[in-house]
């Protein structure tokens, strides 16, 4: 009987840790949006692509967004914005491709910032 108590409680026990575990949020967050984008493995692939079809970054800009009335709840951070570059021409030829990388970062209450959203614009100037 005491060994069917102490399996019961065992069998209690895990359950209730394994729903506490379910709980946890399913992304990382983190304490500012500059620490999102460096971790973020999705941001990570697509620069480490560029820089592999032989772009290099010219410039990180952040873009915030300024609200009138501070938001509560879950809202939009801003924009950090990755410029690549990459030149095709020949030694003559000014013709550039440029490659832009935006991560829509998001601020979840409770949690912390997280990228919500990557979009990638390339240009080529002649």
């Amino acid at each position: 009987m005491i060994r069917a108590h102490r399996a019961l409680v065992a069998f209690l026990m895990l359950v209730t840790f394994a729903g506490v575990a379910l709980a946890a949020p399913p992304a990382h967050y983190f304490s500012n949006p500059v620490d999102a984008c460096d971790h973020d493995r999705t941001l990570d692939r697509v620069l480490r692509d560029l820089k592999k079809d032989g772009f290099r970054e010219i410039g990180v800009d952040q873009q915030p967004i300024y609200y009138f009335v501070p938001p509560t709840g879950d809202h939009v951070w801003g924009t950090i914005t990755y410029t690549n570059i990459r030149n095709v021409g020949g030694d003559y030829s000014l013709q550039t491709d440029y490659a832009k990388v935006t991560a829509e970062v998001s601020y979840y209450e409770g949690f912390g910032y997280r990228i919500s959203k990557i979009t990638t614009e390339e240009t080529t100037v002649y």
